[in-house]
């Protein structure tokens, strides 16, 4: 390779914002053809402190900040080469990646795995609703016992007969309910499938 900016590497540094744009066009060919050695690496390292050093500069200065941009770097030296050598030097360590990812990964489990505080009342909540009359409160006991959107719900689901304490979703045998409307899911060839736990749908079927 005679130039960094070859149409793959142009591709990677349009997708990276204005300033960093401007930055790679000027800084990019010190490191293009990087040896694999101890020099090599030196300079990696060098560069790597430029980058950061300009990222300070703009106002970037936690780690939580630096990630999306030194992420559009890295992609943008393995656009050159997939085993470009500064790859090892360019970014964070390993632990650094940790203290970044690790609040982000606490938050989510944290979501997923956080117990209702009072399921009784919930589900019993969801059960009056859905011997309602009223059309808008039975589509709530249905989004409450599913946990599915309001608007799947009220727009793209369908519903039938499934065993007496879960849903399937997307289909089943014939005791079983499927559902069918994922908003998320309908430009996708094939049909998602997964069971439902509900609170009690056995009266809307006797």
């Amino acid at each position: 390779m005679s130039s960094p900016f070859t149409p793959a590497v142009k591709a990677e540094i349009d997708r990276c914002s204005t300033w960093l744009r401007n930055w790679l066009r000027a800084e990019l060919p010190r490191v293009f053809s990087l040896e694999d050695s101890d020099a090599g690496h030196r300079q990696a390292q060098q560069w790597d402190a430029r980058l950061k050093a300009t990222l300070t500069q703009r106002g970037l200065v936690s780690l939580k900040q630096q990630k999306n941009p030194i992420t559009d770097v890295r992609r943008v030296l393995k656009a050159i080469d997939l085993n470009h050598p500064a790859l090892a030097d360019v970014g964070f360590s390993t632990e650094e990646w940790t203290r970044i990812n690790l609040p982000q990964e606490t938050a989510v489990a944290s979501r997923v795995a956080k117990p209702l505080d009072q399921p009784n009342e919930i589900a019993a909540r969801a059960k009056a609703l859905l011997m309602s009359q009223d059309w808008s409160d039975m589509a709530a006991g249905v989004a409450v016992a599913t946990g599915r959107r309001s608007a799947e719900v009220l727009q793209t689901a369908r519903f039938e007969r499934a065993s007496p304490w879960s849903v399937w979703f997307e289909g089943a045998s014939p005791w079983s309910v499927w559902f069918e409307g994922a908003l998320k899911r309908g430009t996708e060839a094939e049909t998602l499938r997964f069971e439902i736990p509900t609170c009690d749908f056995r009266k809307l079927w006797p």
